[in-house]
């Protein structure tokens, strides 16, 4: 994700940050997992402000949402 994107607070860019658990992504998806291979997960990434401290998460790919 490279899109520049604002706070919603105090109109500052916001920072593409990224999470870490160990050796696992954080992952969402639309509906719950009731089996491990028809999840369908994406990414999601935080965008911090370097002002204000507001943070925002954003997925990755959407279209594994809309599914």
């Amino acid at each position: 994700m490279t899109e520049l994107k604002k706070c919603s607070k105090c109109n500052a860019n916001l920072v593409e940050c990224h999470i870490e658990f160990n050796t696992f992504s954080m992952l969402v998806a639309k509906t719950p997992r009731k089996h491990l291979f028809n999840l369908k997960p994406t990414e999601l990434f935080p965008f911090v402000c370097p002002n204000c401290g507001f943070t925002e998460w954003y997925a990755k790919d959407l279209t594994k949402l809309k599914k």
